[in-house]
């Protein structure tokens, strides 16, 4: 068992383990959360992988880019004053030795330069300069033994070797179908004090195993991202007919039912359907070939646009493939749209199962078509029922909210103590 400080020398103090760059738009929600962690007075800390950047096989593959951008542009970085040169090549150089730690409003992101080649074959496992840099970070800021939240098996080498009081795994949607087969895995759900699961079945399938440490927290939506945002209507919007069909998050394979969409695109060719999020190059082609007049691929656009999107939507939608991928997820974008007061139809995912009050369960193709037209239907023909439909949805969205479930999460920390 480990040690544990008297409650006079308790640090309120948490360490995120971000799996991707702090800018991925599906860590958003988990950025979110520890912004609200922040605003309760913990110091909050995240540490953010800088592999996407510095990965030597990254390089390799790249090289041809980076000098053709180079030959552009990059001559005129040369011609800069020696000053500026020697202050921009010092900073390089205290960030491989020191990692980066700026502040980012109600939390600190840290980028360990170290971290960048832990999983390149062929060259050394850099985990002691990582921890090197994380502790000299945390020392800095005043931080002895934070919490660790790790989402990521993979950090467990890093994280284990940081002076901390608990240890909490966040089951990621697609995790637990390799339990069994994933030493990463195995190692960090023995090793943590505390287990998040995002929905029923990572919940299930981790409780099997780990019954005592295992808590159910889910996903959601930060209503201060939605109650601030700019709400007017997007111009790649404003000339589509009416009613419009949307879908916001990222387009896979593993992912996103394609068919199922065009399905529902040409059974409802009065509708318009907008994919809004990064998608994979060939769904984006084959979505092309079908040349259908009322489905709009947009394609990226800035997370914090995302409210202006969803509501200038008349139905949000979640065409996803029933798959192991998908039997965990607790959809993020199923939130937002409640938090938007939009009806949503979804295929049967087990968390989204849980909403059936105030959202419209698919259980077919024909099913999730029905769904969609029931939905136009609703709203034309009952005004004052929509309007009680929708007070629902974003009483479901607050109780599923950053603010909510930031609280949930410390009061899980505080009872690991």
């Amino acid at each position: 068992m480990r040690a544990v400080d008297p409650p006079d020398t308790q640090e309120r103090a948490v360490v995120f383990f971000g799996y991707t760059a702090p800018d991925t738009h599906w860590m958003q929600f988990h950025r979110d959360l520890a912004r609200e962690i922040g605003r309760r007075g913990w110091k909050v800390v995240w540490v953010s992988p800088y592999c996407v950047h510095k990965n030597p096989r990254w390089w390799l593959a790249s090289f041809k880019d980076r000098v053709t951008s180079f030959a552009r542009g990059g001559w005129a970085s040369l011609r800069r004053p020696p000053k500026v040169l020697f202050a921009l090549a010092r900073r390089r150089v205290l960030f491989v030795f020191r990692g980066r730690l700026e502040r980012d409003g109600t939390l600190w992101d840290f980028q360990p330069w170290g971290m960048s080649l832990l999983e390149t074959p062929g060259f050394p496992p850099l985990d002691s300069l990582a921890v090197r840099q994380l502790g000299r970070a945390l020392r800095t800021l005043g931080i002895e033994r934070p919490f660790l939240l790790v989402c990521n098996p993979r950090d467990l080498p890093v994280a284990r070797r940081v002076p901390h009081q608990a240890v909490s795994y966040w089951v990621g949607d697609e995790a637990m179908f390799l339990l069994g087969s994933n030493p990463d895995l195995e190692r960090i759900l023995a090793y943590a004090d505390l287990i998040l699961a995002v929905s029923p079945t990572t919940f299930d399938q981790a409780s099997r195993v780990y019954p005592e440490k295992t808590h159910r927290l889910g996903t959601g939506v930060s209503l201060r991202r939605v109650d601030d945002a700019e709400m007017s209507m997007p111009p790649d919007l404003a000339d589509l007919p009416l009613p419009v069909v949307g879908y916001v998050g990222s387009i896979s394979s593993e992912r996103f039912d394609t068919e199922l969409l065009l399905a529902s695109a040409r059974a409802i060719p009065d509708a318009t359907f907008v994919l809004v999020g990064p998608i994979e190059s060939r769904i984006a082609a084959h979505l092309e070939e079908q040349r259908l007049a009322n489905l709009h691929v947009l394609g990226a656009r800035p997370f914090e646009d995302m409210p202006r999107y969803v509501s200038a939507f008349d139905v949000g939608v979640v065409p996803y493939l029933l798959n192991d991928f998908n039997a965990g997820a607790d959809p993020i974008k199923v939130y937002e749209y409640l938090a938007m007061g939009k009806p949503v139809v979804s295929v049967a995912i087990p968390a989204v199962e849980e909403l059936g009050k105030v959202v419209t369960i698919a259980h077919s193709r024909d099913g999730f078509i029905d769904g969609i037209r029931a939905a136009f239907r609703d709203r034309d023909d009952a005004p004052a029922e929509s309007r009680r439909a929708e007070s629902r949805r974003d009483e479901v969205a607050r109780g599923h909210s950053a603010e909510v479930i930031a609280d949930r999460l410390i009061a899980l920390f505080e009872d690991s103590r």
